[in-house]
């Protein structure tokens, strides 16, 4: 099962300014430059802008933005329907708590304030941009398996929602932050870092095209650039290889 986007989200849809159009579920097919200004081609139309920020994260190889600095690459994910008194006794009758592991295949858990437990134990590089329920299935097992392993009185129909979604990795684990040209900004790759960073860079690469200079942008130029990645079949390659290598450094936090 798929979830849609948070309350929080959705609030703050509901409530930009008049002055902000929100186009949803409009693929960017190709954008290019031409005598200045910028014009982006979608299915039923086009937008033409004297200026553009790409903030699209794990697909802004695929639009041509700094392709050879970062590498989609899919999280897969499952929270639990909201926990029994009896369960939540077992555990200790625990307050809202998160435990990030120190390795990048480890397990990523959660109790939420709704306790629930949300759990994080897959990535990949395959079947990036289609849905596949059956991947999605499998994920799901491992993640029942993840918090059995933990809390072995979970049942088995402990997970209510599971989702998968796109991420971005750089070579060197940092972030995509710049003008790449005279009217065109991007800002991404957060590494898994969490919407917080994604939140922060959005806001400051807006203020950044409008040509104000903040202390956070200042903080964020001290940050190292992306680490340049071979072309494929070369980078396909590394990325599979260092990924069962981190799984089985991870494998007893599966």
């Amino acid at each position: 099962m798929l979830i849609h986007p948070g309350k929080l989200v959705r609030a703050m849809v509901n409530n930009l300014p008049a002055n902000v159009n929100l186009y949803e579920n409009s693929q960017l097919l190709n954008w290019k430059k031409s005598n200045g200004r910028i014009i982006c081609k979608f299915e039923k139309g086009e937008i033409v802008s004297n200026k553009i920020i790409f903030c699209a994260n794990g697909f802004l190889a695929s639009l041509g933005i700094k392709q050879r600095y970062s590498f989609p690459i899919s999280l897969t994910a499952s929270t639990t329907r909201v926990l029994t008194s009896e369960e939540l006794n077992l555990m200790g009758n625990p307050k809202e708590w998160g435990v990030l592991s120190v390795r990048p295949m480890g397990a990523t858990i959660r109790m939420t304030k709704d306790k629930r437990l949300s759990i994080r134990n897959t990535a990949e590089i395959k079947n990036l941009y289609k849905s596949n329920t059956n991947n999605l299935i499998n994920k799901k097992k491992l993640h029942l398996l993840g918090l059995q392993k933990r809390f072995p009185f979970l049942p088995d129909d402990i997970i209510e929602y599971s989702w998968t979604g796109i991420a971005c990795r750089s070579a060197n684990g940092t972030q995509i932050f710049e003008q790449i040209d005279s009217n065109i900004f991007a800002a991404g790759c957060f590494n898994g870092a969490g919407i917080g960073l994604g939140t922060l860079f959005g806001e400051q690469i807006a203020l950044k095209a409008l040509g104000q200079q903040t202390k956070e942008v200042d903080l964020i130029n001290l940050k190292p650039d992306p680490k340049w990645l071979p072309p494929e079949p070369f980078l396909s390659l590394g990325i599979k290889t260092r990924l069962i290598f981190e799984r089985i450094k991870a494998k007893s936090e599966i």
